[in-house]
């Protein structure tokens, strides 16, 4: 765990080729910078335990690659918007809100439209989530029933809501 400070830099530019950010556990404030958008083959968004605050960034179910999002625990508030499309985060697996200002109902398109997590590997196996051709794996720490658990590599079978 670090102890960054300030606000995530908006500087995300077209040619974005990141798949994985983690700054779960900081002190980072402000907003989620919109410019996240143009990261298309980003997988994992862990923002977690943080100061940020903001509204839901509605341009989060544009990212077709996202598997992991963890906004848990800021300073996040608002109504959750319905989604704008029937294709809004399709790979979607582990989504965390909890510990936020969220309200309202949750929109049905936000379950309906999460297939990655009734996906499972077309040949039945185990495997983990991260970069197919290197030895990197993507990691994340969730609460699960009051206890945080960190998840050094994330099978691709793992599903999980919490908000």
């Amino acid at each position: 765990m670090n102890r960054f400070q300030g606000t995530i830099p908006d500087t995300f530019d077209q040619k974005c080729g990141l798949n994985n950010i983690n700054f779960n556990g900081n002190e980072l404030e402000g907003s989620i910078p919109p410019s996240l958008v143009h990261c298309r083959n980003m997988q994992v968004l862990d923002l977690g335990n943080n100061k940020i605050k903001d509204t839901f960034p509605r341009w989060l179910e544009t990212l077709p690659e996202l598997q992991v999002l963890v906004l848990r625990s800021n300073k996040l508030h608002c109504f959750l918007p319905s989604t704008t499309t029937n294709h809004s985060l399709p790979e979607l697996r582990t989504l965390d809100f909890a510990n936020n200002d969220l309200a309202g109902p949750l929109p049905k398109g936000y379950v309906e439209n999460m297939k990655g997590m009734w996906n499972l590997d077309e040949q039945g196996t185990s495997s983990y989530m991260g970069t197919r051709n290197f030895s990197y794996h993507y990691s994340v720490s969730l609460t699960i029933k009051g206890f945080e658990i960190k998840l050094e590599k994330i099978l691709t079978i793992f599903a999980s809501i919490d908000l």
